[in-house]
């Protein structure tokens, strides 16, 4: 039991102010009200700009929404590394970054109306 207590010292000495603002920041937008919001907002610009119908999806669900007949999963860009998830679920996967007066979005799908 020490032992273990004193890896997690040793790590969390380790962390930034920095990581942890980042942390708060995409909390804030994936699990909160704000954050549902947003990814609502996302959904409906990803909507527009391949000329098809949008629906969130409901609070249990796996996805974030749909576009089309699509899944789309919304989430933060230092969360990309889990690239298999496309493929497992068939989803499309929406990263964003954020920025100090606006958030980018990274993704890549093609018939997504």
């Amino acid at each position: 039991m020490l032992k273990m207590l004193e890896r997690m010292k040793s790590v969390l000495t380790a962390i930034s102010e920095e990581q942890v603002q980042r942390y708060c920041r995409d909390m804030l937008v994936t699990d909160s009200f704000i954050g549902q919001e947003a990814k609502k907002a996302i959904l409906k610009k990803l909507a527009m700009e391949h000329k098809a119908l949008y629906r969130t999806a409901s609070d249990k669900a796996y996805v974030d929404g749909y576009i089309g007949d699509h899944a789309i999963i919304i989430k933060p860009y230092e969360r990309q590394h889990d690239d298999m998830i496309d493929e497992l679920t068939h989803v499309y996967t929406v990263y964003y970054k954020l920025h100090d007066s606006d958030i980018e979005l990274l993704y890549d799908f093609q018939d997504a109306s």
